[in-house]
């Protein structure tokens, strides 16, 4: 059931995120020789992303629909880097977050659909071996009792003699 707890490895939100961050590596890679640490740092230091959530309902589970990251530009005040490629790999972690955040989100939802469905399960074997066989128990005593009232019914009306002679037990 492992499935059920996480989205399936070739997700396209997975293979998005994968692709982005795969892209992002390589931007800092090329950097790193041209301009040092130094560069990369000035270049990566910013404001937090902000993420929001949306939120929807299936089956009856609430689970997010859907993840957007909002991640600061740089601030145009800041020193131009040495060479493009902070600034190419700056946009490249960018994408990745926001890619991060929707294979986030697509976790999420399939955790909550799939928990839900586990949870079910349970519910429904619980019904089958035990509910119903006790209640199908308490019919078949039911029935039993009410064959067992309309016989001394009938009986009543003929005298216990007359349910005697006919072989009913009236009890």
């Amino acid at each position: 059931m492992r499935v059920l707890h996480a989205p399936p490895r070739g997700t396209a939100a997975r293979r998005a995120q994968h692709a982005r961050l795969t892209e992002a590596e390589s931007w800092v890679r090329r950097g790193l020789p041209l301009g040092g640490e130094d560069a990369l740092d000035t270049a990566l230091a910013r404001r937090p992303a902000e993420r929001e959530i949306t939120w929807t309902s299936t089956m009856g589970v609430r689970h997010p629909r859907a993840a957007s990251c909002a991640v600061p530009d740089a601030d145009p005040d800041e020193p131009a880097p040495a060479n493009t490629a902070p600034v190419h790999a700056g946009a490249a972690y960018a994408d990745a977050v926001r890619a991060a955040a929707e294979y986030a989100a697509a976790g999420a939802a399939a955790r909550a659909v799939g928990d839900e469905l586990l949870s079910t399960r349970r519910r429904v074997r619980a019904v089958r071996r035990h509910w119903i066989p006790r209640l199908e128990t308490v019919l078949a005593r039911v029935d039993a009792g009410s064959t067992r009232t309309s016989t001394r019914t009938r009986c009543a009306g003929g005298g216990w003699r007359t349910c005697r002679h006919r072989g009913v037990d009236p009890r």
